[in-house]
């Protein structure tokens, strides 16, 4: 049968001389691998871009339960970026979320509060005029959220946060999965925005690198078979 149902592309990989394999998040169907054949022929009428990390997509898919590889009838941009693509800090916060999304999103079902949003950040990260250099830092912040270990501030005192059991503490923790001091609080802060503010953030540049390699650390304790991350360190020598 026919479907249609909007997409994030997550990555893809090239399939003989011309096609190509693309792990899509659908919002009909969840996570999804689709044939699409001579994509990389100079006259196809699919254009390769479309496929590009974090495409946003509307699709018409043929699917079939219990099938690993499924096949795309038609396939639109929903939303082309704009700002994103031409200024180099974006597209390299683009390819790093890209990354951590491949490594997070591993359920095949669908998940509409999930897919909205990431589709609607995306479209908020392309569309803002500012800066956003910690827009990836709430993001990850906040998809944590979705994904069950959103860190908990009870008081809103903090000397610790504890990686392992997700909390801001007074008390520290006897294991050294831990920020303290002034990146605790610093993290505390982020904490209190959601990816629509993220634009308004302002973390002081000595601390930005602390945190994302906190917040990756913080995700290879929760998410389980979390990969290693390597685009990371293109956003550190950018995001000085």
């Amino acid at each position: 049968m026919i479907f249609d149902t909007r997409g994030i592309v997550i990555n893809h990989i090239k399939y003989g001389d011309s096609s190509i394999i693309v792990r899509i998040y659908t919002e009909r169907f969840g996570l999804q691998s689709y044939m699409v054949k001579g994509v990389r022929k100079a006259k196809s009428r699919q254009h390769s871009a479309c496929f590009e990390p974090l495409s946003l997509l509307e699709m018409q898919v043929y699917h079939k339960e219990n099938t690993s590889l499924q096949m795309l009838k038609e396939v639109k941009v929903a939303h082309l970026y704009n700002s994103a693509l031409q200024d180099f800090s974006k597209q390299s916060m683009l390819l790093f979320l890209s990354e951590v999304l491949s490594k997070t999103i591993k359920e095949t079902g669908p998940d509409a509060v999930l897919f909205d949003f990431i589709f609607n950040a995306l479209k908020i990260f392309d569309v803002s005029e500012q800066s956003c250099v910690d827009f990836h830092l709430v993001f990850m912040l906040e998809l944590s959220r979705y994904l069950g270990f959103f860190p908990y501030q009870g008081d809103g005192k903090c000397s610790y946060f504890d990686m392992r059991e997700g909390v801001f503490t007074t008390v520290c923790p006897p294991h050294q999965e831990i920020l303290s001091g002034e990146h605790a609080l610093a993290l505390s802060g982020l904490v209190q925005h959601n990816f629509a503010e993220a634009q308004y953030c302002c973390v002081q540049p000595s601390y930005r690198r602390i945190l994302l390699s906190a917040l990756i650390d913080f995700y290879a304790i929760h998410v389980p078979d979390f990969l290693p991350i390597k685009s990371h360190k293109v956003l550190h020598e950018i995001m000085r």
